[in-house]
């Protein structure tokens, strides 16, 4: 589109301008902290765990820890900070610990009164673990096993696993 008495140099200058500001957010999105996810234990396999319809596990929520995620915003920049650390024992899943940037957190230095290990009665769905990371030769992130997990309050219902082929993994 010509503008009349526009000059021919502000529109080649316009998209250098534009290109160097794309460069500049990439290379500022390439250094952020990678998100964090809840964390998953069963026996000796570790890995992630996540809802089936979304992202992230629900956590407890109250108003001491509403107050805590206030302060510590901009302490942590990883996205889902702070998350969980669960562990499936016993037929239940446990919330043994919160995860932030710098490590695992204490349950009580969150949830006042609230100590150890806790059977998760706040969660019931269908949930999918992935245990056994390893890196493929390509640089890839993969899984051993994806477990589906079904849940009511806390108790595992049925848990089925999956073995995935990880024959590209370094060994």
């Amino acid at each position: 589109m010509q503008i009349h008495g526009s000059y021919p140099g502000i529109t080649r200058l316009t998209q250098r301008l534009l290109l160097a500001m794309l460069c500049l957010i990439a290379a500022g999105a390439a250094h952020a902290t990678p998100a964090l996810f809840d964390r998953y234990t069963d026996g000796e396999q570790t890995g992630q765990i996540f809802a089936e319809k979304c992202c992230y596990l629900d956590l407890p929520e109250d108003r001491r820890m509403r107050e805590l995620r206030r302060q510590r915003l901009g302490s942590c920049s990883a996205a889902g900070a702070p998350v969980g650390v669960f562990r499936r024992e016993q037929g239940k899943l446990w919330l043994t610990a919160l995860a932030e940037c710098g490590g695992e957190i204490p349950l009580e230095t969150h949830y006042q009164g609230l100590q150890g290990p806790v059977v998760a009665t706040w969660l019931s769905g269908t949930f999918k673990a992935y245990v056994g990371h390893c890196y493929t030769t390509a640089a890839q992130h993969k899984y051993a096993v994806t477990q589906v997990l079904v849940i009511e309050q806390g108790v595992v219902k049925s848990a089925d696993e999956i073995h995935n082929d990880i024959s590209d993994c370094k060994r």
